[in-house]
């Protein structure tokens, strides 16, 4: 019977190590353990990524999960009684003690093991309410007595965000979350409203800004949300020719910068660049162009616009000769070309040669 208690004793054992963690980073840790809260198409995380905790986490499980330890680690036990800690001072803290026990499957009577409880460990992160539990065993005469250390999370009493400066206003930010303000903070509920911050980027053709979560949550209810909108650094020209290597151009860089609204400094906009993609076109210097963007060595925050040009033909020679009873024979000469001197101005050549005359005529334009 005593070997039978401190199997039972280990096994919980195991379970205080994986969950006497403090609640430094608790949004982070909450987003890990609701895989549905964690967005994996987005270019980059909302939170930090998943490794960070697996190795914070998962690891100081396996370390001990060994000896001893592993031969209990599927013993089965009688839960006789239930006590959720932690809730007590805590404004809400009786609606906070029922949704941390309404979110275990474990009731008194339960027969449990390691992974029941991890399941309900899961569910209780997966609530929003909490930043940190622990379950300790206690065993009693009827079976164990399983209590239920929680970390509640604070009254939410503002949103901020950083840089001040962003694009979109702290005054937008407060009204998606100002339902929320006075209330227990619930992190699903902090992710939904991500999500729409997020929305709002990508629908203004903001794509590559990232929203990211409090790396902790601070106990006075102030949540700091970084925005990192995606600075361009610097935009890269290249012409490429028909064997699709580089190769110098004709054309002059500043004729085609003249046309990106997009330039260095601005935050990067989706429509903005497909705009100035189309007006490149519509000079009818170019007949391909390649658009890539790679992030900035020097500053992971800010991207690098690559643009790769195939140059067309812009020149065209045309000539002819003829008869007539006025004239007698006579030849003609035409010479266009839509990019004189790499610029992009437009000169036409006409000579016309004959028996009795000879005419010419050139035009230049700048269309600029």
């Amino acid at each position: 019977m005593n070997n039978h208690q401190l199997k039972i004793l280990t096994s919980f054992g195991i379970f205080s190590v994986l969950l006497g963690v403090s609640n430094n980073n608790a949004y982070s840790r909450y987003l890990f353990k609701n895989d549905l809260l964690t967005n994996k198409k987005n270019f980059i995380s909302d939170i930090l990524p998943r490794s960070f905790y697996q190795e914070n986490f998962i690891s100081t499980y396996l370390v001990d999960n060994s000896g001893e330890a592993n031969s209990g680690l599927n013993t089965n036990v009688l839960i006789s009684e239930i006590v959720i800690k932690g809730w007590e001072d805590h404004p809400e803290g009786r609606k906070l003690e029922l949704e941390a026990y309404g979110s275990m499957s474990t009731k008194p009577g339960s027969i449990v093991n390691n992974e029941i409880l991890k399941q309900d460990l899961d569910s209780i992160y997966a609530s929003g309410w909490f930043s940190g539990v622990k379950f300790k065993a206690e065993d009693g005469p009827l079976g164990v007595k399983l209590i239920v250390n929680i970390v509640p999370n604070p009254i939410f009493k503002q949103i901020t965000i950083q840089p001040s400066n962003s694009i979109i206003t702290e005054k937008f930010v407060n009204k998606i979350f100002e339902k929320y303000y006075g209330s227990t903070l619930n992190l699903n509920e902090l992710q939904d409203g991500i999500n729409v911050i997020k929305k709002w980027y990508e629908e203004k053709g903001y794509s590559i800004a990232r929203v990211s979560g409090p790396e902790r949550i601070s106990d006075n209810g102030s949540i700091q949300l970084n925005i990192d909108e995606g600075i361009v650094s610097d935009i890269e020209i290249r012409f490429i020719g028909a064997d699709e290597e580089v190769r110098k151009g004709k054309t002059k860089e500043w004729v085609i910068r003249r046309e990106l609204k997009t330039n260095k400094g601005v935050v990067f906009n989706r429509k903005i660049l497909e705009s100035d993609i189309k007006r490149l076109y519509a000079t009818s210097l170019f007949n391909d162009i390649k658009v890539s963007l790679k992030p900035d060595s020097q500053n992971s925050k800010r991207v690098i616009i690559s643009l790769d040009i195939s140059e067309q033909k812009t020149g065209s020679l045309t000539g002819g000769i003829g008869f007539s009873n006025t004239s007698g024979i006579f030849a003609q000469l035409g010479l266009k070309e839509s990019n004189a001197l790499g610029r992009a101005w437009s000169s036409d050549l006409n000579l016309n040669f004959g028996n009795y005359s000879t005419t010419y005529n050139f035009s230049l334009y700048d269309p600029w």
